[in-house]
């Protein structure tokens, strides 16, 4: 199991960074396995 991810941003996921760089770069990382915890 690899090490959790906490990802910490003041800007929402569906704004123009979360849904192009953000949530493609974290999906990549949850299909290989690493829990991702989300505050946004």
């Amino acid at each position: 199991m690899q090490t959790p991810a906490l990802f910490i941003s003041i800007d929402g996921m569906t704004d123009q960074m979360g849904q192009s760089q953000v949530i493609p770069y974290l999906e990549v990382q949850s299909r290989q396995g690493r829990p991702i915890t989300i505050d946004s």
